[in-house]
């Protein structure tokens, strides 16, 4: 079986809708524009169902976390003890400093990168052995700029209009995921990590 819940991180909250921290949320917006996803509280946050996810066989979850980032983990453990979810099994998608605005990498496991979302996952969880979907939002130009402020700020309208392409993008990667066993995901794994990496500033 391949990912069965997919996890997008994000604060709750119209002052933070169009925030690089929300570029998860801004994702999810447009990867499924031809459907009504099924919402409903639960689990500490908005979970939905999808079969015969993207035309397959497959039943997938998603889940938006309403419990600030930084306590993210309460909501994602509550939905892997709700779906019998292992770590292998979840994907979570979240802003990534270290990867520039518009390119999006796949990783499982490894480190934190600094970011509290993952980091309060980890810490219910007990593990880091989980899918990460990373969408590129760069650093700020100046070194000395204050990280939780830029995480904080809005998405410049450039930026903004790049997530539709984004999202078609990268849809076909999550439909890969849930209907691919773990042994192919090998390759999955190394095709997104190092020779697919997506960039939107062409």
């Amino acid at each position: 079986m391949g990912i069965q819940l997919i996890v997008f991180l994000g604060n709750p909250g119209a002052e933070y809708e169009e925030t690089r921290h929300n570029a998860a949320w801004l994702l999810l917006t447009y990867l499924f524009p031809s459907i009504v996803l099924p919402w409903r509280c639960g689990c500490r946050g908005s979970i939905a169902r999808i079969e015969g996810f993207e035309g397959s066989s497959e039943e997938v979850w998603l889940l938006k976390p309403l419990t600030y980032m930084n306590r993210s983990g309460k909501s994602v453990g509550a939905a892997c003890a709700f779906l019998q979810t292992d770590a292998k099994q979840l994907l979570v998608v979240h802003d990534e400093l270290e990867l520039p605005f518009g390119v999006v990498s796949l990783k499982q496991g490894g480190g934190l990168g600094g970011h509290n979302g993952l980091r309060s996952i980890k810490e219910v969880l007990g593990t880091a052995d989980f899918w990460r979907l990373r969408i590129g939002i760069g650093r700020p130009p100046s070194e000395s700029a204050n990280i939780a402020q830029y995480v904080l700020s809005a998405f410049y309208p450039a930026e903004m209009a790049a997530f539709p392409k984004l999202g078609r993008a990268t849809r076909d990667l999550l439909c890969q995921l849930v209907v691919t066993d773990q042994e192919a995901t090998v390759t999955l794994l190394s095709t997104w990590r190092k020779k697919r990496l997506l960039s939107l500033c062409e």
